[in-house]
């Protein structure tokens, strides 16, 4: 979420969720979702985004983020490919803000058999 806004005067609320699980064909070749939050800034102030372990509002929380406290982890999420991501933004855009939120699926690979 970038350039949301299209002028410098302008603020916007913005109340979003996001359901991050891949389709079922995805499901059964791939075991692993990660996912990292790598921009959240120039938010307007008490603007919160929360990523919750599963696809649902009551799913255990793993990371909180209140504007401005920059206490964003930069670390990388993953979870089982079955168990996915809830992801709620509540804040209010301005010019400058941004959000990007990177996420991928994959396997590991075994080295013994």
């Amino acid at each position: 979420m970038m350039n949301m806004i299209e002028n410098s005067t302008d603020v916007r609320f913005y109340d979003c969720i996001w359901i991050i699980k891949p389709g079922n064909n995805y499901m059964m070749m791939k075991t692993h979702i990660s996912l990292r939050v790598e921009e959240f800034h120039g938010m307007a102030s008490r603007s919160d985004l929360t990523i919750r372990q599963g696809t649902t509002s009551d799913a255990a929380e793993i990371e909180s983020v209140v504007w401005p406290n920059n206490g964003m982890s930069k670390e990388s999420h993953i979870v089982p490919v079955l168990t996915g991501y809830y992801i709620r933004l509540r804040g209010v855009f301005g010019m400058s803000s941004k959000l990007a939120i990177s996420y991928s699926v994959f396997n590991y690979l075994s080295e013994c058999d």
